[in-house]
């Protein structure tokens, strides 16, 4: 009797359990504030418990215990028992009903803890139906029914798990988790007892006595087996239990590692990434904010425009991430306790319709921020999920630094097109192996070429004077200056250019690694000087004939003087004599007038040859040498230079000299010194290497005379200028014109009084000593 009691009792108390488990989805369900019963949902219970209350404590409910051998007692129950089955039919289909209404209903976290709920019990309702029927009617014992009670187990543990866990899995991974060691399991158990077994009727056959052999091929079948076959139970489970709208992790990072991997821009790659996460994880929208100094930008987001354009940078996000340390989800921060960061960050994130929120880079200072809209199947982000997007974050950081590398590349490289393109000068440049790398737009003008025509082909394809300068440059290995050539091109006339070359060398090891050439249309500038030629001639018509009838004007006067005196004393011998000597004087200088004046206005074209400047100039200062003495100078000769070949005409360069050393003893009326030195140096050019720079010969004329007045240094090669009173002004004029002719320079360097200094810098005929 005391025993049917509290089998009557513990009947009626196991009646709670439906009730509890529709108060635990009515506490689910709720929404917010206290929790508060409602009657309508309760009162079917009331009366469901009522009708089981009554039919366990009827007589005819349980009649009687029968003990087996082993002393477990069974119970004869009776027709009332009927009474509680219908009880527990009727109760599970309104559990049922309620929990497919609002599974239907529910969406994020809710969804998924009813469905924890239903998991929990389905699994302790399994439990217990395995150790109540299922083994009883395989050994026909029931010993073991006094553990159903332990079915509570297996309820417990999933659904506090599904409650209390802030970063919740989704019901399909744990599934998949269980099945795939479920079938593990049952694979090791097969294999561990028919390896078993299979050696032992191998010891019997082979009459061997060692006991544990069979174990130990079953144990060593076992180890053998259980690496690749966790791989394949896990893949089984996976294609048995695949639920739509799943992120499939694997495929996703997969993807984004394509996108991490690749090159790209800033904008590019970021708008690839957010394709490959919104198509992963089935988000509305997917949001990149990017850092632009202390605030974030948005970069991309598809099909959401409602999402701020910038974020501050230290808006709550950032905080509660930094706090929290992982990716905030909306469904994990409403399990938090209420205030704080978390609940200002919940706030943010349902400001911006974002159910997830993941740094890009370390959470102390973020590179960016991702933010993952709701999905549109209404599932909730597992843990899982956000640490596999959490992976593709911290991978895309890297990817951000590249391809913040590749944007700066690509806009240096626009940046250098459009600095090349917008030049007035043609531009060429080649490697170290004479192919064309570079030639921007005037460079095509100018050679009639196209770039997709040259770039990337052998020098040959250029004109025949830009490809003599590219050998010589890369053969001497320094480049040339102001270079007068004739571009050939194809049906026009040969255009003329200046151009000047430059050897391209390495930071690091000073390696020569290419050649560029920069040339100018010159055929307009050629134009122009003409016309200023013109114009010059003509304005210039004036001073010479001034300069004619004032130099000629002289002699003649006195010719005109005698000739008129002469009939009156032709008698008179002296006369006579004086006349005839002067006449032929002053037409020996009005025939030097004119011959100076010939050799300035055409002046002959030099014969080139390979000459030494120093016998040059050895043979005009023995030619002075005579009035050197008579005026009572000093010369001071310093011929240093090492080499002093160049290509020049000998007679030319005599006139030349001989005019600069005249004008020097005339400046110097009370003596001095003349002072003539060659040296050998290098131009100075910023940023070019020393060696690259081609040698000068410099000629240095130094007097310590008068001196030249600063208004007058611009004007000491104008014909006819000259501070002298004798004198035709002719001489430097025609001197300019011989070094010019001779591809030099001359500078002027003086002082009054002080002396002057005439710098002549002739251009070397082959590469000599290293030079200061």
């Amino acid at each position: 009797r005391w025993l049917l009691f509290w089998i009557r009792q513990v009947s009626m108390s196991a009646a709670l359990i439906p009730v509890t488990f529709d108060l635990l989805r009515m506490a689910i369900t709720h929404d917010g504030g206290p929790f508060r019963l409602r009657l309508r949902e309760v009162l079917p219970w009331m009366v469901l418990l009522g009708l089981a209350a009554v039919s366990c404590q009827l007589p005819v409910f349980v009649l009687d215990v029968q003990f087996g051998e082993t002393g477990f007692g069974r119970p004869v129950y009776g027709w009332g028992h009927y009474l509680f089955v219908a009880f527990w039919v009727l109760a599970l289909a309104l559990l049922g009903r309620r929990y497919a209404r609002d599974l239907k209903r529910a969406a994020g976290v809710r969804y998924v803890e009813l469905q924890f709920v239903l998991l929990g019990f389905a699994a302790g309702a399994s439990f217990a139906l395995v150790l109540s029927q299922g083994v009883p009617m395989v050994t026909g014992s029931r010993d073991i029914m006094q553990f159903t009670p332990l079915a509570v187990v297996p309820f417990v543990a999933i659904v506090a798990y599904g409650i209390v866990t802030r970063r919740i899995l989704s019901v399909g991974y744990v599934m998949r988790r269980a099945a795939a060691y479920g079938l593990l399991v049952l694979y090791m158990t097969l294999v561990y007892a028919g390896v078993s077994l299979a050696a032992a009727a191998l010891a019997r056959a082979l009459s061997l006595t060692w006991g544990p052999l069979a174990p130990f091929c079953g144990a060593l079948a076992m180890a053998l087996a259980v690496a690749p076959a966790h791989g394949w139970m896990q893949r089984v489970a996976d294609a048995l239990l695949i639920s739509r709208g799943r992120m499939d992790v694997q495929d996703t990072i997969r993807r984004a590692q394509e996108v991490v991997g690749s090159l790209g821009t800033t904008h590019d790659l970021v708008d690839r990434l957010v394709r490959v996460l919104r198509t992963g994880t089935g988000a509305d929208h997917v949001s990149v904010f990017l850092r632009q100094g202390e605030a974030f930008d948005k970069v991309s987001s598809l099909t959401w425009e409602a999402v701020p354009s910038t974020l501050a940078g230290d808006d709550v996000l950032f905080l509660a991430m930094r706090d929290v340390g992982q990716p905030l989800a909306v469904d994990a921060l409403r399990r938090l306790r209420a205030g704080g960061l978390t609940e200002k960050a919940r706030r943010r994130l349902a400001e911006l319709d974002a159910s997830v929120a993941v740094a890009i880079g370390p959470r102390e200072r973020p590179a960016g921020l991702l933010l993952l809209g709701p999905r549109l199947t209404g599932r909730i982000y597992s843990a899982e999920e956000q640490d596999a997007v959490q992976v593709i974050c911290d991978q895309f950081r890297i990817a951000l630094e590249n391809a913040q590398l590749y944007t700066d590349v690509q806009n240096s490289q626009r940046y250098n097109e459009t600095l090349l393109d917008s030049l007035v000068s043609g531009v060429v440049a080649t490697d170290n192996n004479r192919v064309v790398t570079v030639i921007n737009q005037e460079a095509q003008r100018i050679t009639g070429l196209r770039a997709e025509d040259v770039v990337g082909r052998r020098i040959e394809v250029l004109p025949a004077a830009l490809v003599e300068m590219v050998l010589t440059t890369l053969g001497h290995g320094f480049g040339e200056d102001d270079r007068n050539a004739d571009i050939e091109r194809a049906g026009t006339d040969p255009l003329p250019v200046r151009a000047g070359s430059a050897v391209i060398r390495g930071h690091a090891d000073n390696a020569v690694m290419g050649c560029l050439i920069v040339f100018s249309d010159m055929s307009l500038v050629r134009r122009l000087e003409a016309q200023v030629r013109r114009t010059d001639r003509l304005s210039s018509l004036g001073t010479l004939a001034a300069g004619m009838a004032h130099e000629i004007k002289n002699p003649l006067v006195s010719i005109k003087t005698f000739a008129q005196l002469l009939p009156d004393r032709y008698e008179d011998q002296e006369f006579r004599e004086s006349f005839s000597a002067l006449i032929g004087q002053e037409i020996e200088r009005i025939d030097s007038i004119v011959n100076r004046l010939l050799h300035f206005s055409r002046p002959a074209r030099p014969q080139l040859t390979d000459v030494s400047l120093h016998s040059v100039i050895e043979e005009s200062l023995t030619l002075i040498k005579q009035q050197l003495t008579r005026r009572g100078l000093v010369l001071i000769k310093t011929l240093k230079a090492p080499r002093d070949r160049i290509s020049g005409d000998v007679n030319l360069l005599q006139q030349a000299l001989i005019n600069f050393f005249l004008n020097a003893i005339e400046s110097m009326e009370a003596g001095g010194e003349l002072a003539v030195a060659t040296t050998c140096r290098r131009a100075r050019q910023d940023g070019v290497a020393a060696a690259s720079v081609p040698e000068r010969l410099c000629l240095s004329i130094q007097d310590t005379g008068c001196g030249i007045p600063a208004e007058d240094v611009g004007r000491v090669f104008d014909p006819f200028f000259t501070t002298k009173t004798r004198g035709t002004g002719l001489g430097l004029s025609v001197a300019h014109g011989i070094i010019q002719e001779h591809g030099a320079s001359i500078d002027i360097k003086s002082r009054a009084p002080g002396g002057t200094t005439f710098l002549l810098l002739f251009p070397m005929v082959a590469v000599s000593e290293a030079c200061p």
